[in-house]
């Protein structure tokens, strides 16, 4: 979700100013790369992941299909057809790693997306994540880890793109 339809539609949607056009796939990577987690049910949507590197990489190689193409379903075992696959090609992106040097410079962040680069980022769960949308103070907001707290022992991915320096 945070790279292909979050992250590719906001770059497509330069070049091709209609959401309804813009939109890219989030099944299109992830079901043909997906991995599971160790000692899981394999069919249980829920319980596979992948990898936002090695996705950024098919991204660039592959390309993504638009959403209309290949529209989401909770199947995660759907696999692309051969017009999805040639769709897909049309839209490959450059996806770049950040480099190691600029990983804790905010100023690096706030100028790639001031030029309109969203920025997908991994991150640890912890169980502040989980409560976050319970918590009627939070509103959604996760402002706090306790890295001393249980580990969900999961990931979460998510596609940055704006900041407010007033909050």
């Amino acid at each position: 979700w945070a790279l292909c339809y979050a992250g590719a539609s906001i770059r497509l949607y330069d070049n091709i100013p209609d959401w309804s056009v813009a939109k890219c796939s989030p099944s299109y990577l992830f079901n043909q790369h997906k991995g599971s987690i160790a000692l899981v049910d394999t069919t249980n949507c829920d319980s596979v992941s992948s990898s936002i590197l090695y996705l950024g990489y098919c991204l660039t190689h592959e390309g993504t299909c638009s959403l209309a193409q290949m529209p989401y379903t909770t199947n995660c075992n759907l696999r692309p057809t051969i017009a999805d696959s040639i769709d897909a090609l049309n839209k490959r992106f450059t996806v770049n790693a950040i480099p190691q040097a600029n990983l804790n410079d905010t100023s690096f962040y706030k100028l790639a997306l001031r030029q309109g680069w969203p920025i997908v980022v991994g991150m640890p769960l912890y169980d502040s994540f989980e409560t976050m949308w319970y918590n009627p103070t939070a509103h959604g907001m996760w402002n706090s880890v306790d890295t001393t707290a249980h580990s969900l022992g999961l990931g979460h991915a998510s596609c940055i793109v704006g900041y407010d320096d007033t909050k």
